[in-house]
């Protein structure tokens, strides 16, 4: 709160606002200042701890070349550790001699025919209502259930509620005073002083010199070249024969094999020489029968009022109107409500302080009731 200001004329936007959707910043807004010049000063220097480490010991083995005078040996671990093996042919159980068929006549008696037993049922009785169209003898009149339970009603046109649109015209000439005008107060504010740095340039005479960090310690060492352990690449020919024998070739052992036997039945059409019979299971168990038309139960026609059409309806019996009325600190912050000024910022508070009516500079609205 400001220092010399009465204690009951002063409030902030959270003392008056009593709708619970205007608060006040909180936030005081205070800068940093190191004084002149820019500040070297940050967190990361602030907490930087030096440590003295030493530099990690390479454990890579040396990588010389040691030459040997032995010759190549070629033998591997598998041509050292292979065994071979005497393989015995193994009999076979696939019995001998050719195919040799069932004498006789093909009867063609399945398990299904000679199982099955033929039994005599009656067909099940059918539920199902006579469809013949029922149809009456007196004339078509084309009346419908909808035309003959229609009843046409005659009601007044709806009172209307909508406000007289009368323009209102003043006899007095315009002077093109606007609210805003009437209400605008001037304030004499001065100009906000820059803390900016002053940013001269400083040229220095002496020569250019173009040391760097990085030339100032660099180290140059003296070092051999890497000798190369590549192989001569020089192209030697073999003077002996190619041996072009695979194992596929060498383990390959050709056998006699007949071509099996097709134990597949004849598939010749044999049609059937007895005459087609179309009766289906529904047509031999249709039985047609006689129904009488569902009685309706539909309710006569209701009785008709004769009184006039009130119109009324819930929601215009129940309806109360209500004013809500606004916020007193939406009305301060945005200019509606002149019985309030801002006395200053402090500590994130916007303060207003009462003002009396005469002081609010001819404010044409109502002051907020505090």
């Amino acid at each position: 709160m400001p220092r010399g200001t009465p204690q009951g004329t002063v409030k902030c936007i959270c003392q008056l606002c009593n709708c619970g959707r205007h608060v006040c910043p909180h936030s005081n807004g205070n800068i940093i200042d190191q004084g002149e010049g820019p500040c070297l000063f940050t967190e990361y220097n602030d907490r930087f701890d030096p440590k003295q480490i030493d530099k990690t010991k390479s454990f890579k083995p040396d990588q010389n070349y040691r030459p040997t005078s032995a010759l190549l040996d070629t033998d591997t671990t598998h041509n050292v550790d292979y065994r071979q093996w005497g393989l015995v042919k193994t009999d076979s159980f696939k019995p001998t001699g050719a195919y040799a068929g069932p004498q006789g006549a093909f009867d063609g008696d399945t398990t299904n025919r000679v199982d099955y037993t033929k039994k005599q049922a009656d067909p099940s009785k059918s539920y199902k209502p006579d469809a013949s169209a029922y149809q009456s003898g007196a004339p078509f009149d084309a009346d419908t259930t909808h035309r003959a339970d229609y009843v046409e009603k005659q009601a007044p046109p709806q009172q209307s509620y909508k406000p007289n649109q009368t323009a209102f015209r003043s006899d007095a000439p315009l002077d093109g005073m606007t609210i805003n005008m009437a209400d605008y107060r001037p304030w004499d504010a001065q100009r906000t002083e820059a803390l900016r740095p002053k940013s001269s340039r400083h040229l220095s005479d002496a020569p250019f010199e173009g040391m760097t960090e990085h030339r100032a310690m660099y180290d140059p060492k003296q070092a051999e070249a890497s000798k190369s352990f590549k192989p001569d690449q020089v192209y030697r020919p073999n003077s002996a024969a190619m041996d072009d024998e695979t194992t596929y070739r060498y383990g390959y052992v050709p056998k006699n094999a007949e071509k099996t036997q097709s134990y597949k039945p004849d598939q010749i059409y044999r049609p059937n020489s007895a005459a087609m019979d179309d009766e289906t299971t529904y047509r031999y168990g249709y039985v047609p029968k006689n129904a009488e038309k569902t009685q309706s139960f539909k309710p006569d026609q209701h009785a008709i009022s004769s009184g006039p059409f009130d119109g009324n309806t819930t929601h215009k019996i129940d309806y109360t109107k209500k004013d809500a009325g606004f916020c007193p600190a939406e009305m301060v912050l945005t200019k509606r409500d002149k019985s309030y000024l801002l006395d200053g910022d402090n500590q994130g508070h916007r303060w207003y302080h009462k003002v009396n009516l005469g002081e609010a500079q001819n404010s044409k609205l109502a002051p907020v009731n505090s």
